[in-house]
């Protein structure tokens, strides 16, 4: 859907799904998001990639999953 949708549709729909992912309880949920922002980064407005999304990456390097911090 993202490649579909205008800047600020993602950012007022999409991207406050993937912050609240970055800090799922689910390693698998972290993960999967990391590779799904990553796979789409170009699609986001660039201020608001660095000023929400790259935090919550930054955040998720240091975890303990070793696939959730290599993904980050």
């Amino acid at each position: 859907m993202i490649p579909m949708l205008h800047a600020d549709k993602i950012t007022e729909f999409i991207v406050p799904t993937l912050v609240k992912a970055c800090s799922d309880k689910v390693p698998n949920v972290q993960f999967t998001n990391s590779k799904l922002i990553n796979l789409h980064k170009s699609s986001f407005d660039q201020n608001t990639f660095k000023e929400r999304i790259v935090p919550q990456l930054r955040l998720n390097m240091s975890s303990g999953d070793k696939d959730v911090a290599y993904y980050a």
